[in-house]
């Protein structure tokens, strides 16, 4: 049970000690799906306590720094191929969830603006290597070339890219428009 008292917009660290210290338990431990998998589980029991609780306000579940190691996490989970590819997506779910309601997710600039993009680039996996390396709007950093040559020889499920496209469609307007445009365009196609 956490405690604290939620108001309109909250960083979940400040008000609770509890979760400042399971958050800490996880910090640098990331990296195994085992991890990531119990650190999601435990964000989708908050998520939908949220959700029952009618909370409609911005709350900063994950601090950017857990935010960027689950990503990274995700990323080399993603690209080890290792045909992992339904648990690391229903946990890259999660952080997109969470990401929404992190305070200014869906503003130009927001603070969790380059995790974003690194989530519209892993989602787009199964068509990135169509688009030979021309990247658009999307910016990933110093996971470009990791994530471009995952990219190549992807076989993903139907029911996967159907779940990638729905996260990818939900990702806030401003993180890169045209790249998710033609990543739509390149899915309708199939």
């Amino acid at each position: 049970r956490l405690e604290g008292e939620m108001t309109q917009n909250q960083s979940m660290q400040l008000v609770s000690q509890a979760w400042k210290t399971i958050l800490g338990y996880f910090d640098g431990k990331l990296h195994t799906l085992g991890c990531l998998i119990k650190l999601c589980k435990l964000l989708g029991g908050i998520l939908a306590k949220v959700v029952v609780s009618g909370f409609k306000g911005e709350l900063e579940i994950l601090d950017k720094n857990t935010f960027s190691e689950a990503t990274n996490s995700v990323v080399s989970l993603m690209c080890d191929g290792q045909g992992q590819v339904t648990s690391v997506l229903e946990c890259l779910d999660i952080l997109v969830q969470c990401g929404h309601m992190w305070p200014g997710a869906a503003q130009f600039g927001s603070e969790i603006g380059s995790v974003q993009q690194v989530w519209a680039g892993v989602l787009s996996l199964p068509w990135l290597d169509r688009e030979q390396g021309k990247l658009g709007d999307l910016r990933l950093g110093e996971v470009r070339d990791l994530i471009v040559k995952a990219s190549q020889g992807v076989n993903w499920s139907r029911e996967n890219k159907d779940k990638a496209l729905v996260l990818l469609a939900s990702l806030p307007r401003d993180v890169c428009p045209k790249w998710r445009l033609g990543v739509a365009k390149l899915a309708w196609g199939e």
